[in-house]
């Protein structure tokens, strides 16, 4: 699967401010119990990047997966990495 998205962002605390937001995603499954998903997301707010990054490993099985990955956050000038966890249901 790849798609695309459009959206909104927002920073709280002492920036309370909002921009537009925009994004590519690609999930590939190896087999039925088993996907790869990355997304990439973009913005701007105050003129500053406020960008996402993500790819992940899902195990599923009946109505609910387990999930393993990377994340990678870049909000004005730091960014961060993350290892990412996961769990959902599918209803």
């Amino acid at each position: 699967n790849f798609g695309w998205n459009l959206g909104a962002s927002y920073v709280g605390n002492e920036v309370r401010k909002g921009g537009f937001s925009y994004g590519l995603s690609l999930d590939y499954f190896i087999s039925p119990n088993l996907s790869f998903s990355c997304s990439g997301k973009w913005s701007k707010i105050n003129s500053m990047p406020v960008n996402a990054f993500d790819i992940k490993s899902k195990f599923h099985q009946k109505n609910y997966f387990f999930s393993f990955g990377f994340e990678h956050l870049k909000i004005a000038t730091p960014s961060y990495n993350f290892i990412a966890l996961g769990g959902g249901i599918y209803f």
